[in-house]
């Protein structure tokens, strides 16, 4: 019998160990948020983040899409760019696009875990800052699952057209008629999908593990919060639909 961990002090996981609790994260969620209660780590599931995110950013950039798009790009610049200001553009313009892509990976965990922890502490939860860092990125790992399809797609579809507008069947904008529908409805639908809920379900169970609260005082918290996402991705990507 292994001696109790201290809660909230992190102990290094070996790799098979902190795969085993990544993988655990889908079909026993509140037993995995004790053992990060116990044993917090981070290191790991945000390297595999990182690592299916460059993945997907390198199938994503080797398309001929992304090739046109910076060609178009560059023919918008100053006429007086020449040649060779014109390529040291071009990689700069990729340069910003691969920062962005990983970038956007620690930004947007640490972002959501900053928000669950302010959540917690404001209901009186007692948690440390570590321990809902690694809640956070062992349960954004169920949204990770479109963006492995999305990868497989790239992969298998080398060299032929995607489209990219096309929703996969994963929200309700898959259900809609590809013409006459208004932007915001098509965000609104498109932000009704299938792994943004199971991330959320995924918080209501572990969080009040997690941060020692009833589940009753972290429901409407988390239901709010499920609303103003629904309506900022709404926003963003009826904005990217309808263009300039």
């Amino acid at each position: 019998m292994t001696d109790p961990v201290e809660p909230g002090l992190p102990e290094n996981l070996g790799p098979l160990q902190a795969l085993r609790r990544v993988a655990a994260v889908f079909y026993a969620p509140r037993r995995t948020a004790r053992a990060i209660r116990d044993n917090p780590n981070w290191v790991f599931p945000l390297l595999l983040t990182i690592v299916l995110s460059f993945l997907l950013a390198a199938a994503l950039f080797s398309r001929p899409e992304w090739k046109e798009t910076l060609q178009k790009a560059l023919a918008a610049a100053p006429k007086t760019l020449g040649e060779l200001e014109k390529v040291q553009l071009m990689h700069t313009m990729q340069g910003m696009a691969w920062f962005g892509a990983l970038a956007a990976v620690v930004i947007g965990n640490l972002f959501l875990a900053l928000l669950l922890w302010g959540m917690a502490l404001i209901m009186e939860g007692k948690v440390r800052f570590v321990t809902i860092l690694s809640f956070q990125l062992h349960v954004q790992m169920v949204t990770l699952i479109p963006q492995a399809v999305a990868l497989g797609i790239l992969l298998a579809r080398n060299g032929k057209d995607v489209a990219t507008d096309d929703p996969l069947p994963f929200s309700l904008a898959y259900f809609l008629p590809s013409q006459g529908v208004s932007p915001i409805v098509k965000g609104l639908a498109a932000s009704a999908d299938l792994f943004s809920f199971w991330y959320w379900a995924l918080v209501l169970l572990g969080l009040p593990i997690i941060a020692g609260l009833p589940r009753k005082k972290v429901l409407l918290p988390v239901l709010l919060l499920v609303c103003i996402g629904i309506l900022v991705r709404a926003a963003t990507f009826s904005l990217a639909v309808a263009g300039p």
